[in-house]
C-alpha cells in the first residue's frame, strides 16, 4: 500500500509537470503567434508609407514578407479566421502591387491562391455578408487583370461571379448602404464588359439595375455629393449606350440627366476639381447628342460652358498637368463640335491651342505615348483644316519621328500610312 501510495503521488506529480509544460508551451505559441501579427501590422505599416511616397519596389518587398508570415500563421491555425482573413488581405495587397507594376502573371498567381482563401472562408459561414464581400473583392482583382491582359472572356466570368458574391452579400445584410453600392458597382462592371463585348441590351440592362439602386441611394442621402457622382456617372453609362446605338433622343435624355445630378455634386462640393471635371465630360457628352439632334444653339451652349470650366480648373491650378490636359481635351472637342457645324476658324483656333498646351506638356514628359500621339492629331487637325501653320509634311515628320523615339503603337501604322499619303496628295495639288 506504500508503494501504490508513493506511485500515485509521483503520478500526480509527473502529470502536473506535463501539464505546466503544456501550458508553458500553449504560452509561448501564443506569445509567438502574437509577435507575428504584430509584425504583418508594422510591415503594412511600412508598405502604406511606402506607397504613399510611390516607392512601389519597396512596398512589394514589405508586403511579400507579410504574406509569408499571414501563410505560417493560416497554417499553424487552419480554422482560425482572422488568420486565414489576414492571409488574404496579404495576398490581395501583395496582387494589387504585382499588377500595378506590370507584372500580370504573377498578379493573377496570387489573386488565385487569394480567392481560394476567401471562397473556403465564405463556405464556412455562408451567411457573413462580410465573406461573400471578400469573394467579390478578390474576384473583382482578378478580373482587373485579365482585363489588361485582354482575356475578356475570363474577366467577364470573374466579374459576374463578383456580382453573386455581392447579391449574397445584400442578401445577408439587406439594410447596409455599403453594400448596395458594391452590387451597384458591380452591376456596372459586368455592364461594362457586357458593352465591351458589344452586347448592348445586355449592358444596358444592367446600367439601368445600377441607376435604380444609386438613385434610392440618393433618395436616402440627397445631400450627398458622392450618391449624385454616381447617379450622374451612371446616366453617363446609359448615355454612351444609347448613343452608340443610335437613339440619340434617349442618350439626350440620359446626358441631361447625368448633367443635372453632376451640377448637384458639384454644388455640394464647389472646391471639388473632381466634380467640376465630371461636369466637364458630362457637358461635352451632351453637347454632341444635341448636335445630333439638331439643336446647335443648345450643342454649343453646353460645349462652351464645358470649355469655360476647363479655362476655370486650369487657371487655378496652372502647375497641374492634369488640369492642363484637361483643357487641351475640352478645347479638342470643342474644335470638333466647330468643325462639325462648318465654323472652320473656330475649329482652328480651339485645335491650335489644344497643341500649344499639349507640347508644353509632351516637353516635360518626353516619354508618354498618349500625349505624344495627341501632339500627332492636333497637328493632322490642323493640316487638313489648312491655314493653321501645320502642314503635313510636318505631321508625317513628327510622327517618324514618334516612331523612332519608341512612342510608337500598333494603331499608330494605319495613321503614319494616312498622313503620307495625305502628304503626297498635298505636294501634288501645290504642284497644279
Amino acid at each position: 500500500m506504500r508503494l501504490a501510495g508513493w506511485t500515485w503521488a509521483l503520478a500526480m506529480l509527473l502529470a502536473a509537470g506535463l501539464t505546466a509544460s503544456a501550458t508553458q508551451a500553449a504560452e509561448q505559441d501564443a506569445g509567438a503567434a502574437a509577435a507575428m501579427r504584430a509584425q504583418i501590422g508594422h510591415l503594412l505599416q511600412h508598405a502604406d508609407a511606402l506607397i504613399a511616397r510611390g516607392d512601389l519596389v519597396g512596398a512589394q518587398i514589405d508586403v511579400e514578407q507579410q504574406v509569408d508570415i499571414a501563410r505560417q500563421l493560416a497554417a499553424d491555425a487552419p480554422s482560425d479566421a482572422a488568420a486565414q482573413r489576414d492571409l488574404m488581405s496579404s495576398l490581395n495587397k501583395l496582387a494589387w502591387l504585382q499588377a500595378a507594376q506590370s507584372d500580370l502573371p504573377g498578379a493573377q498567381l496570387t489573386y488565385d491562391e487569394a480567392i481560394g482563401v476567401a471562397r473556403r472562408l465564405a463556405a464556412a459561414d455562408p451567411r457573413s455578408a462580410r465573406a461573400a464581400l471578400d469573394v467579390a473583392a478578390t474576384l473583382q482583382g482578378r478580373g482587373d487583370v485579365l482585363m489588361s491582359e485582354n482575356d475578356l472572356s475570363g474577366a467577364a466570368n470573374d466579374y459576374q461571379q463578383a456580382l453573386d458574391f455581392d447579391r449574397k452579400a445584400a442578401a445577408a445584410d439587406p439594410t447596409s448602404v455599403d453594400v448596395a453600392k458594391d452590387v451597384a458597382l458591380a452591376l456596372q462592371r459586368v455592364g461594362d464588359m457586357l458593352a465591351t463585348r458589344g452586347d448592348t441590351a445586355g449592358a444596358l440592362t444592367d446600367y439601368r439595375a445600377s441607376l435604380e439602386l444609386f438613385t434610392r441611394l440618393a433618395a436616402a442621402d440627397p445631400g450627398s455629393a458622392g450618391a449624385a457622382r454616381d447617379l450622374a456617372v451612371t446616366q453617363g453609362r446609359i448615355g454612351d449606350r444609347l448613343l452608340a446605338a443610335g437613339d440619340a433622343p434617349g442618350a439626350r435624355k440620359a446626358f441631361e440627366a447625368s448633367v443635372a445630378a453632376t451640377r448637384l455634386a458639384a454644388a455640394a462640393a464647389p472646391t471639388s476639381a473632381v466634380a467640376a471635371r465630371d461636369l466637364v465630360a458630362q457637358l461635352t457628352r451632351l453637347s454632341f447628342a444635341l448636335r445630333i439632334e439638331g439643336e446647335i444653339a443648345s450643342a454649343d451652349a453646353a460645349a462652351e460652358e464645358a470649355l469655360a470650366v476647363s479655362r476655370r480648373l486650369a487657371a487655378a491650378n496652372p502647375g497641374s498637368a492634369s488640369a492642363q490636359s484637361d483643357l487641351a481635351f475640352a478645347l479638342g472637342r470643342y474644335g470638333e463640335l466647330r468643325f462639325m457645324q462648318g465654323d472652320d476658324a473656330g475649329a482652328r483656333d480651339a485645335y491650335a491651342e489644344a497643341l500649344q498646351i499639349e507640347r508644353t506638356l509632351a516637353r516635360a514628359r518626353p516619354e508618354a505615348i498618349l500625349l505624344a500621339r495627341s501632339v500627332g492629331d492636333d497637328m493632322a487637325r490642323l493640316a487638313d483644316l489648312g491655314g493653321g501653320g501645320v502642314s503635313w509634311a510636318q505631321v508625317v515628320a513628327y510622327t517618324e519621328s514618334r516612331q523612332m523615339r519608341g512612342l510608337f503603337q500598333t494603331e499608330d501604322e494605319a495613321r503614319l500610312t494616312l498622313y503620307r499619303q495625305k502628304a503626297v496628295d498635298s505636294a501634288s495639288a501645290k504642284s497644279r
